[in-house]
């Protein structure tokens, strides 16, 4: 990691890095309580393997990283949460007791041409590999939720993005395996 800096006035500053969604509604409110024993911190937002490129050149002094554990030389990593994903759609546009082949049928919403979060949770949880071509691809997990809220299809998010949505009724759980 980079040597701690010191900001303009002095006080400490560290560079933290990680991914927009999880800083924005997990750990910008966890911190929330501590402002005033906070050192002055510089957010920079991108995936994880960006993010500990960046760690590894020195740019940053912390990454929150979720999906690749780091292993570069003088890095130290320790597991803080579990990120869980859970497999949401409008209501009413599947009921999810489709095989997972036929879910295709509703529309998948994906964050790009590769699947990573559909792959992921589909080898997990089916067992096997999605065989479909996604319907829309957009690369921001917000972006991903408000197309499954408009109805636009079934898509695979992490749960704190999510859950007050769930909860509401906004968006249904499709999962057969649930945590």
């Amino acid at each position: 990691a980079g040597d701690l800096r010191r900001s303009p006035t002095g006080g400490l500053m560290v560079s933290l890095g990680g991914p927009c969604e999880f800083v924005t509604e997990q750990l910008l409110p966890a911190l929330a309580g501590d402002t005033a024993r906070l050192p002055r911190i510089a957010f920079e937002f991108g995936d994880s393997r960006r993010m500990l490129a960046e760690l590894d050149a020195g740019r940053l002094d912390l990454a929150v990283v979720s999906g690749i554990r780091p292993s570069g030389a003088g890095v130290r990593a320790w597991p803080v949460a579990r990120e869980r994903f859970w497999l949401v759609a409008a209501p009413g546009l599947t009921d999810g007791t489709e095989p997972p082949a036929e879910l295709d049928a509703a529309g998948l919403i994906a964050y790009d041409d590769h699947l990573p979060l559909l792959r992921r949770y589909w080898n997990t949880v089916f067992g096997v590999d999605p065989r479909f071509d996604p319907t829309i691809v957009l690369p921001d997990l917000v972006a991903m939720k408000a197309a499954a809220l408009a109805g636009l299809g079934v898509t695979v998010l992490p749960s704190y993005l999510v859950h007050e949505e769930v909860r509401s009724g906004a968006l249904v759980r499709l999962d057969r395996r649930r945590d």
